[in-house]
């Protein structure tokens, strides 16, 4: 797994379990409201990917030795800052694209999320060391992005996901199905578990950290 998942705002409401369930469920139900949370997490976290909308993110990354690099959150909708080589003493601030055929970095958003490297060239520093620009640095934690990535509204497959597992969760006794008001809830998983259909359907979301 990557790294801790940002907490965020649940992918589906109490209201929503309500309607599926056909049942009238208090908007301030303890219980519905942490199983929303606990099914958004745990979607979360088998897609290892945030999912909702980060604006300006700024993280610090492995380079890849190479002139394309992997951006871990899925879809990248926007790149506004680069700063390489930030594990030495002398980082270097990347030109974009508005800098047109002087720019030192492109990026090629959606679920691709690739920042593409350009200009190759080298630069001393002294007899130390060099830097051979036109490839990211082959260094841990040496290169910084600011991005934007994520859905900024959870689609809509997503919502009902949550809202199922979550209903397992607040339904649940241990029964193989009960009764809700007039819904009879079919348990086709465990609280806290996801099925083989609902992990095959998040197998398209699954990011590149794992």
């Amino acid at each position: 797994m990557g790294a801790p998942i940002t907490p965020t705002a649940p992918f589906g409401t109490v209201s929503m379990m309500s309607s599926y369930l056909r049942v009238e469920i208090s908007p301030v139900d303890v219980i519905a409201k942490l199983a929303l949370a606990a099914a958004t997490s745990l979607i979360q976290e088998y897609t290892d990917q945030v999912i909702a909308q980060i604006v300006n993110e700024t993280v610090t990354l492995d380079g890849s030795g190479n002139d394309t690099m992997l951006l871990p959150e899925l879809p990248v909708t926007s790149v506004t800052a680069v700063v390489q080589d930030t594990d030495t003493d002398t980082p270097l601030t990347l030109l974009d694209s508005t800098h047109g055929s002087s720019a030192d970095y492109g990026f090629v958003g959606g679920r691709k999320g690739l920042l593409l490297r350009r200009h190759s060239r080298f630069v001393s520093y002294g007899d130390s060391h060099s830097a051979q620009f036109g490839i990211w640095p082959d260094r841990r934690q040496s290169v910084t992005v600011t991005y934007t990535h994520g859905y900024p509204v959870i689609p809509a497959e997503l919502q009902m996901l949550c809202v199922v597992v979550a209903s397992r969760a607040w339904a649940q006794d241990g029964a193989s199905q009960e009764t809700v008001g007039t819904y009879i809830v079919q348990n086709a998983g465990q609280p806290g578990v996801l099925t083989d259909a609902e992990m095959k359907m998040l197998g398209r979301y699954r990011g590149r950290k794992s």
